[in-house]
């Protein structure tokens, strides 16, 4: 299942806008100028609004060409930018070698991206031509985002590239994006979220997993089935908090009943294409 996300510097498009254009994420800078980089209300705002973000660095189309000492140099700038958002461990950040590179150059380029990343303690990862990516992805990088300059994506794809940018670019809220497209479940993002479910037609959902509390009071109606409503804002708080996208779910309540030990929901209201599932831990 293919899923699309986008990437920008300076413009802002509002998160409910690339939301509701039908993007799963965003990619967003590290850098030396703030007007460029992201910050942690723009990084804020993208979460509660249900998108993943990813986390690329580039100052300079050829900062890689300086090697090891220009990744330590990007790392110290780019460390205390990490600490700020409070991006997971284990999140790569991009190093972004936005140019056609000649192979002599792919050491230096790699020994920029290795002491970047490891000196910020993260996976390696790259985004630049096809040619660079292979060279990096046999020398340790394990992410890999391929530029969307066609013309420098010459020879074979490596195997594991986790993000293709398009060439063409998109507006968004009155921001000209780019476009990039994923088949992975992890392309360098957080939080990392399952793929939407296949799309339901009615408007009643079992399920039995467990990772929220709802408490259902005694059977009310003499049906046999202990019933209660939740208000909406309720039930999109415990849609976030799973792995399900909540803003598939139509405005209304939810309507969840024990049914031989399973929790059944029934929605008030249109269910949207692709909705997603409340899971809660158990009965009160």
């Amino acid at each position: 299942m293919q899923t699309s996300v986008v990437d920008f510097a300076f413009s802002r498009p509002a998160p409910s806008a690339i939301k509701a254009s039908g993007y799963a994420g965003v990619i967003r800078y590290l850098c030396a100028d703030p007007a460029k980089a992201i910050d942690p209300a723009e990084a804020a705002g993208y979460l509660a609004a249900g998108l993943s973000i990813a986390l690329v660095y580039e100052d300079g189309a050829a900062d890689a060409n300086g090697g090891a000492a220009v990744g330590a140099d990007k790392a110290a700038i780019a460390r205390p930018e990490l600490a700020a958002l409070r991006v997971p461990a284990g999140r790569p950040v991009y190093f972004a070698v936005d140019e056609e590179l000649s192979a002599d150059v792919y050491p230096s380029a790699w020994a920029c991206v290795e002491t970047f990343s490891g000196t910020l303690g993260r996976p390696a990862g790259v985004y630049g031509p096809r040619p660079l990516l292979a060279y990096c992805a046999a020398h340790g990088a394990r992410y890999l985002w391929e530029t969307g300059a066609s013309s420098w994506n010459t020879g074979p794809e490596p195997p594991d590239v986790q993000l293709h940018q398009l060439a063409t670019q998109v507006v968004v809220d009155g921001a000209t994006v780019d476009v990039d497209v994923t088949s992975v479940a992890d392309w360098g993002q957080w939080p990392v979220r399952s793929p939407s479910p296949p799309p339901v037609t009615g408007q009643h959902l079992e399920l039995n997993v467990a990772i929220h509390t709802v408490s259902i009071p005694t059977d009310s109606n003499g049906d046999g089935f202990a019933e209660t409503t939740i208000p909406w804002s309720q039930y999109v708080a415990v849609a976030h908090e799973g792995t399900r996208d909540a803003a598939h779910f139509a405005a209304g309540e939810a309507h969840v009943a024990d049914v031989g030990g399973h929790i059944a929901v029934s929605v008030t209201g249109a269910v949207r294409e692709g909705v997603a599932v409340v899971l809660v831990t158990a009965l009160g």
